[in-house]
């Protein structure tokens, strides 16, 4: 079977369990006294065991390298979903921020609209006291002065006459 196998004829031997063949055929032949097949299978076994030792090398060099991908990718995602929850925290900070300062603006906005509408309020009540005798409620001498002088400038811009009467 070694001398078959040895010899190129087709088994169904994966090729890293044909070079301890040569080694195995390299020992009987020096085991004889043939020293140059001994040799020759023993630079063929070497060969074959190199070619065996550098693909196995290059396989466990190419499943490291995959680790490593996958180590460096799943330390990506890692970091990944930290920048995720940071982002969702701070996202969440600043809708709660924003929603602080609608809810101030708006009250802000409420409060000045009720003083200015109470500070209208009150401007008629001053001009009113102002322009009206509180005994009588007829127009004091104040208004009728700033009718009379309204009347008069809309007489001189009309160039119209005015008559005025007072009782």
């Amino acid at each position: 079977l070694v001398g078959a196998a040895v010899a190129g004829v087709q088994l169904d031997m994966p090729p890293r369990e044909v070079a301890p063949l040569f080694k195995h055929r390299a020992d009987a032949n020096a085991a004889r006294g043939n020293v140059a097949a001994a040799y020759q299978d023993l630079g063929e076994y070497m060969s074959r065991y190199t070619n065996t030792m550098e693909t196995r090398r290059v396989r466990q060099v190419a499943a490291l390298h995959a680790r490593f991908e996958i180590d460096r990718e799943i330390d990506r995602n890692a970091s990944l979903q930290r920048e995720l929850g940071q982002s969702k925290l701070r996202e969440e900070e600043l809708r709660r921020r924003t929603l602080w300062a609608i809810t101030a603006g708006s009250l802000a906005v409420a409060l000045l609209t009720a003083m200015l509408i109470g500070a209208r309020a009150h401007r008629r009540q001053l001009a009113s006291l102002a322009n009206v005798d509180s005994l009588t409620g007829l127009p004091n001498r104040r208004h009728t002065a700033q009718q009379a002088e309204s009347a008069l400038e809309e007489s001189r811009r009309l160039g119209q006459p005015l008559t005025l009467a007072l009782i």
